[in-house]
Order: structure tokens, then sequence, then C-alpha cells
């Protein structure tokens, strides 16, 4: 008789054992679950994300073309004699007009022009800084992860 209680102990125990195993591999496969679901989301987000940039890319790369093909007209063109009204009434508003053209070709760290392919390829960053392929790739290898100027985090901003 002791020996049938103690064969029906061992297998109470080997079933309470099993039954808390199940339980631990069935909450193991929830929280798995929910992380899958977590990874899906997040995959859809960043498929947006890389449409997104896609499509920013093609218009910065048009918006380059055509100030490319505004100002190599104008580098090309023979010096001119200068009117005395040729001049604007206010040089600092001319300057305010060089200094946003500037800022809308050229990167605002190396201040290279854009280019409409290769390494000086504009990147909109989401605070509307615009820098090139060749600087925003460079301060990710270093291990910058904020914005030159608004300190917003790279990951969150840039736009290849």
């Amino acid at each position: 008789m002791d020996e049938i209680k103690s064969l029906l102990n061992s297998m109470k125990l080997a079933v309470d054992e099993r039954d808390r195993y199940i339980k631990s591999l069935e909450e193991k496969n929830k929280r798995l679950s929910m992380e899958n679901e977590r990874m899906v989301k997040e995959k859809n987000i960043h498929q947006n994300q890389f449409i997104d940039c896609h499509k920013r890319l093609n218009d910065s790369n048009d918006l380059v073309r055509k100030l490319e093909n505004i100002i190599n007209p104008l580098e090309s063109k023979e010096e001119t004699k200068i009117e005395d009204g040729d001049f604007p009434d206010d040089l600092s508003t001319s300057s305010k007009l060089d200094d946003d053209i500037v800022a809308l070709i050229a990167c605002q760290i190396c201040n290279e022009q854009f280019q409409s392919d290769g390494e000086r390829i504009p990147c909109n960053l989401k605070c509307l800084h615009n820098i090139c392929k060749k600087c925003a790739e460079s301060w990710m290898q270093v291990g910058f992860e904020f914005c030159a100027h608004h300190r917003i985090l790279w990951y969150d901003s840039i736009y290849l």
C-alpha cells in the first residue's frame, strides 16, 4: 500500500511538473506572439518610411535638377555691364535671398552643391534641413545620432 501511495505521489509530482512546464511554454508563446506583432507593425512603419523617403528623394532630385538648370546657365553667362538701376535697393535682402538659395542647393554641413546622383544627393531631414548623402553617412558612421542644427535623432528624421 505504501508503495502505491509513493508511486501515486511520484506521478502527481511529475504531472505537476509537466503542467508547470506547459504553462511556462504557453507564457513564452504568448510573449513571442506579442513580440512578433510588434515587429510586424514596426516593419510596416519602416516600409512606409522607406516609400516616403523615395518620394522625397525623387522630389529633391527634381528640385536639384531644376536648380542646376537655373544656376548653370547663370554661371556660363558672359559678364555684362551693370547699370546703376540694376542693384537692389536693399543689399541685405539680396544677401538673405542668396543664403536661402544656397540652403536649398547646398549641404548644410559641408556647403557642397547638391547633385542629382552620387554622394552629393540631398537627404531631407524631418526638421527640414538638407544635407548630402556623404555627410549623412559620415555622421552616422562616427556615431552622431542628432541633427547638427536641431538635435533631432537621425533615425527619426533622415530620408535618404
